[in-house]
């Protein structure tokens, strides 16, 4: 059966806001989860990191979610990253929807990328291993 998604938000400091994600992200809650997500760029310039870690389960809609708190990250001029383990279902799906282009992915831990985060709205993508 369909599993209960658990949001949960923490500052981290330094206009950094994190979204840990657990669960499932489907039709029935990718909606509201994306406006709380969409809704931590109400700030300019804020950097926001979206941890997928214990996600089990990632439909298009949820796809669609990322894509969209992506264009809000841009529209607000602010920063996004989304940590997600590199041999997880989530990843899969990601990549087939060649989410890399729009969207910035690690692989690392989510307090990792909470630690790195700070300042690194304007700091351009690096491409590599």
């Amino acid at each position: 059966g369909m599993g209960v998604l658990a949001w949960l938000e923490v500052v981290l400091g330094d206009g950094v806001s994190g979204a840990r994600l657990s669960g499932e992200i489907a039709l029935s809650n990718a909606e509201s989860i994306g406006g709380a997500v969409v809704a931590l760029f109400d700030q300019p310039g804020v950097g926001v990191v979206v941890d997928l870690t214990r996600v089990d389960y990632l439909d298009s809609a949820g796809v669609r979610l990322l894509f969209r708190v992506a264009q809000a990250s841009e529209r607000s001029g602010g920063s996004l990253r989304v940590v997600v383990p590199a041999a997880s279902h989530v990843k899969r799906i990601l990549d087939l929807a060649d989410a890399e282009h729009a969207i910035q992915l690690d692989e690392t831990d989510f307090a990792a990328v909470a630690a790195t985060s700070r300042g690194t709205a304007q700091t351009p993508r690096a491409h590599g291993p």
